[in-house]
């Protein structure tokens, strides 16, 4: 250890013995000077900056996108496709969204030496990615507004059948490889050793066109060995089909929807302001307010044909999974069943998954279905029509909880396309964004339907005030006298009739008879509804009758009046 010596504490005092230095050992040694150029970098501490950076949304209630690393094999990767990531110690899906540049790494402060590389292209790596770029900004949209994570929003986008990679059924179809007269030969020739065989080509004489293989061995009693040997042989050729390819449905309503029908005035100007944005391509909203029986559909299918001749597609969403088969099937007869597919929860995965595909390859131009099918990847959207757009059931009630209606009308703006709202009831929003003078003034085009079709009288409505039919009859019902008197009627010229009867509980509300006081909630002032028979939830146990007044102190005091 070095030590120190120090000076004598007084003049002409003694010299003390040197003392070691304990702590000098510890001191850090002496700074270098300070100079103008700064210290080079060593190899390790530079960041690398090279190669190609993806944004990245995984699947799940995950928030924000993360960074990866593109190998150099990903070069036909584009946005909307499909990966596999490592996320944390396990590995995950997610949508690739874009590729990130240096400056863009730099400026989040992100350490390249970090950040992990994508595993593979599940799908989307060619020109015909899963998401189109509208559905991405629509989604990044859609988890702005709804505060539901990216990832999560773009997995409900695209169909879980479509990513599994999915495929419908498909039937084998048998058909004839040769000639009628060579497999009549052939037929023969084979009767003796091969009777198997022989028997699948007498049967397949029988039919001019491509028959079902389940079909053909059944009729025949073959075994599908010998069919497979006879197309090794050449003599059939088997492929398959989907099962509604080139079959007509035997509930069709014959071709009654195949003409275009004569409009009347009021469709024709709301249809010629719908065709001027059509034509402009450019973003217009319309709010289609039409009665019962106006022919809105038919003004529906005349704006998809203008589109359709301009080389745009369309989508048109019913509130309904139960509409959706004859909504189809209608526009299927006027604009062409190939040109048409049918989209919602009830169709299996593989069926969903083999539309998603003919319609992202553009082999598919008009969708048709439930709120989900607003998310069909449709590249050259050019409109957007919502049936009975005040219904409920455009709302989505789980992750992410979207308004179909309000998701429509961003995916118009982004694609530049026409968007008509149609219904004879219009909820409060699509009316106040209708109304000339209003704070949302402009969003919407309000186009009336007041006629129905042919001249067709609206049918009679009356109103009948009950609390003075009950006064008049002094008892409660909710039938009225004429009610009653047209339903006798009805039944005795043989006729049936239908009650809606829209409410819960007993009665719906409790009228006092003599001054038509009605009993509310102290808090909301809503009429409170009467349970009779109502039974206790917790203990299952019948309630307790409520005994009146004068009941409960007779109960009490028995000895009082």
């Amino acid at each position: 250890m070095p030590l120190k010596t120090r000076k004598s504490s007084g003049a002409g005092g003694p010299a003390k013995a040197p003392e070691p230095d304990l702590f000098g050992a510890l001191e850090p040694p002496p700074l270098p000077t300070p100079t103008n150029q700064p210290a080079p970098e060593t190899p390790e501490q530079a960041p690398d900056f090279s190669g190609r950076f993806a944004e990245i949304a995984v699947e799940g209630p995950v928030r924000g996108t993360f960074t990866y690393r593109l190998p150099e094999g990903f070069a036909r990767i584009q946005p909307g496709a499909f990966v596999l990531v490592p996320f944390g110690r396990q590995n995950k899906f997610g949508y690739f969204l874009g590729e990130l540049d240096a400056d863009a790494i730099r400026a989040q402060g992100i350490n390249p030496a970090k950040l992990k590389s994508v595993l593979r292209i599940v799908s989307g790596q060619d020109d015909k990615p899963l998401l189109t770029p509208q559905l991405i900004a629509l989604a990044r949209w859609m988890s702005r507004r709804y505060a539901a994570p990216l990832g999560a929003t773009l997995s409900a986008m695209a169909p879980a059948g479509v990513k599994r990679g999915a495929a419908g059924a498909r039937v084998r179809m048998v058909a004839a490889g040769k000639t009628s007269a060579e497999l009549q030969t052939e037929a023969e020739a084979r009767a003796t050793k091969r009777p198997a065989q022989a028997a699948i080509l007498r049967e397949l004489l029988k039919h001019a066109e491509a028959i079902p293989a389940a079909a053909l061995l059944a009729a025949s009693q073959a075994s599908d060995a010998a069919l497979k040997t006879l197309a090794k042989a050449g003599l059939v050729t088997l492929s398959e089909m989907r099962p509604d390819d080139g079959l007509s449905d035997g509930d069709d309503e014959g071709d009654s929807f195949a003409e275009d029908l004569k409009l009347n005035d009021e469709q024709q100007a709301a249809l010629t302001r719908i065709q001027a944005p059509l034509h402009a391509q450019k973003f217009a909203g319309f709010l289609l307010q039409g009665v019962t029986g106006s022919g809105k559909t038919e003004v529906y299918l005349r704006a998809l044909k203008t589109a359709l001749a301009l080389g745009k597609q369309g989508i048109v969403l019913v509130p309904e999974i139960a509409l959706t088969p004859q909504t189809a099937r209608r526009f299927q007869q006027r604009l062409g069943a190939e040109r048409v597919a049918v989209l919602h929860s009830h169709v299996t995965g593989g069926e969903r998954a083999d539309a998603w595909r003919l319609i992202r390859a553009g082999k598919i131009d008009v969708v048709v279905g439930a709120r989900s099918a607003l998310f069909a990847p449709l590249p050259r959207l050019g409109i957007v029509i919502i049936d009975e757009e005040h219904e409920n059931a455009f709302k989505q009630e789980s992750t992410p909880r979207y308004h179909a209606r309000d998701a429509a009308a961003e995916l118009a703006r982004l694609s530049q396309a026409v968007l008509v709202l149609g219904s004879a009831t219009p909820s409060f929003e699509t009316l106040y964004g209708a109304q000339t003078g209003a704070a949302q003034t402009g969003k919407l085009e309000h186009l009336h339907l007041t006629q129905r079709v042919a001249g067709r009288p609206m049918p009679p409505v009356e109103i009948i005030d009950l609390n003075q039919e009950n006064m008049e009859t002094e008892k409660y019902t909710y039938l009225s006298r004429r009610l009653i008197g047209a339903l006798d009627r009805t039944l005795h010229r043989g006729e049936q009739a239908i009650l809606f009867m829209n409410r819960r509980g007993f009665a719906t509300v409790l009228t006092c008879l003599r001054c038509g006081y009605t009993e509310k909630c102290e808090q909301c002032d809503i009429t409170l509804t009467s349970h009779r028979g109502a039974v206790n939830m917790r203990h299952g146990a019948p309630a307790a009758p409520v005994a009146s007044p004068v009941e409960a102190r007779s109960s009490t005091n028995p000895a009082s009046p």
